[in-house]
């Protein structure tokens, strides 16, 4: 973006973001024995995931300019992710709301103002600890309704041997994330819901 002004969408109207001060707001706790492959799935070439933050979690309006996930496992080594995508919007259940999961996520019952906040590249550093990836645009959070984020890949390569992938400390919840996976091209078939959120961190500017 042009003369280091961030923007953001409001009601999905991009908008130059106002003074305030950032706090972080940690969802989940870290650490376990087991752990998850939602945010990132990287043994496969193409994948979606999706989580749901409860508003309850977050109890924060502004702009939501940074979000990092815990990695938990000491095995993973570097990975650098070309085309991820990531995208954030409202939702007012605080679960997947059916079984079979739209790859579509504006076709979900309840979510609203769904946009693109990251498209590009992210590369996840080895080693147990938080991974950050700070947003192209700040998302518009309205401490009304959950918080609904969307993780896309599209590169066709994937991280070999799997014991070097990455593995995210989570919380159990139910139906609280979605994903689906292919090895071939990238799924826009219904994906199915899971029992965790992953351990969350978010920057919010407000």
């Amino acid at each position: 973006m042009s003369q280091g002004i961030k923007q953001f969408y409001a009601n999905g109207a991009m908008m130059n973001s106002p003074s305030g001060s950032e706090q972080v707001i940690q969802v989940g706790t870290t650490g376990g024995t087991d752990a998850r492959y939602n945010p990132i799935y990287e043994f496969y070439e193409y994948y979606w995931t999706g989580q749901i933050l409860e508003q309850s979690d977050i109890n924060l309006s502004g702009l939501v300019r940074k979000i990092a996930f815990y990695q938990q496992n000491t095995s993973a080594t570097e990975y650098t992710i070309n085309d991820l995508t990531i995208k954030m919007g409202h939702i007012g259940s605080n679960i997947f709301p059916v079984s079979a999961v739209k790859e579509d996520f504006t076709q979900i019952i309840g979510v609203s103002n769904l946009v693109t906040v990251f498209d590009g590249t992210f590369v996840r550093t080895a080693g147990v600890g938080w991974k950050e990836i700070t947003l192209d645009t700040e998302f518009s959070y309205n401490n009304t309704d959950n918080l609904i984020i969307k993780f896309e890949y599209k590169n066709g390569a994937y991280k070999s041997p799997s014991s070097q992938n990455a593995e995210w400390s989570y919380d159990s919840r139910n139906n609280a994330s979605a994903l689906e996976y292919s090895a071939s091209s990238y799924p826009v078939t219904l994906g199915a819901r899971q029992n965790y959120v992953p351990t969350t961190k978010l920057t919010i500017f407000g």
